[in-house]
């Protein structure tokens, strides 16, 4: 379930989170007041890469959505990402930087 899961995901990120001259796509017209900015080093493969090894690993929530689990999370050095499925009929998600460990899911290596 989980390679049949990571295989279909895809990481579209969302516009709210992109600064102007992102490489991950435009930004939205107007900045979303809570949203946090894009780190410039991900790149859409890598971004997609880092999504589909967490959903292999098995680091995510127990709730699923025609066949995608609704969170995955991914760490980056000292960084933990949440990524969340937003169309769950293509498997798409974005994610964003979890600002507090308290926010990390148990176990996370």
């Amino acid at each position: 379930m989980l390679a049949t899961a990571a295989e279909g995901a895809r990481y579209t990120g969302s516009p709210y989170h992109r600064p102007p001259g992102s490489k991950m796509g435009l930004p939205k017209g107007r900045s979303y007041p809570h949203a946090s900015k894009c780190d410039p080093k991900w790149l859409p493969e890598t971004a997609n890469r880092a999504l589909k090894d967490a959903i292999r690993r098995g680091v995510v929530s127990e709730e699923w959505d025609n066949g995608f689990p609704c969170y995955a999370w991914y760490r980056d050095g000292s960084t933990v990402y949440r990524a969340e499925l937003h169309n769950r009929e293509s498997g798409e998600y974005h994610a964003y930087p979890l600002s507090e460990e308290h926010e990390w899911p148990k176990g996370l290596e």
